[in-house]
């Protein structure tokens, strides 16, 4: 079966074009859901941003940038840090965690610039808050998320 995709003639053997377009529905549904997420994470933390002493964002703009980098962050250096601190984190009880995010959220503000978080109690308040806000996110919304 050929397929034209991006300008650009594709074949794909033993497909048939209702595979070809039931992957490319499923590939719009993931970015869309992607994009989503970004949008309603970016929104809980300029909520957040508003409620907590410390941090201060300098608008919704900024908010989708945190929201961008700390997703890249939570994707590529957290995996890891997780299993670097996973004794603490079990002697803990998995309250570790909750330092780790608030870590990662102030590296974010070192990153972005206006963005700031002056203590670490901020840092460590917010990161609980955009934490509960996703959850919350995730049970009010769970087939957008799917």
């Amino acid at each position: 079966m050929k397929q034209m995709l991006n300008g650009k003639t594709i074949d794909y053997p033993g497909s048939s074009g209702k595979d070809i377009d039931r992957i490319q529905r499923k590939r719009r549904k993931d970015m869309l859901t992607i994009l989503l997420r970004l949008l309603v994470n970016a929104l809980i933390i300029f909520a957040v941003s508003r409620m907590v002493r410390g941090v201060e964002i300098r608008g919704f703009p900024t908010a989708i940038a945190v929201a961008v980098v700390l997703g890249f962050i939570n994707i590529l250096v957290r995996p890891l840090l997780v299993i670097l601190t996973l004794p603490i984190t079990l002697l803990t009880l998995g309250l570790f965690i909750f330092v780790l995010n608030a870590l990662l959220l102030w590296a974010v503000s070192a990153v972005v610039p206006g963005f700031d978080i002056r203590t670490f109690s901020a840092a460590l308040l917010s990161a609980f808050l955009i934490s509960l806000g996703s959850l919350l996110a995730s049970l009010l919304f769970p087939r957008v998320w799917e």
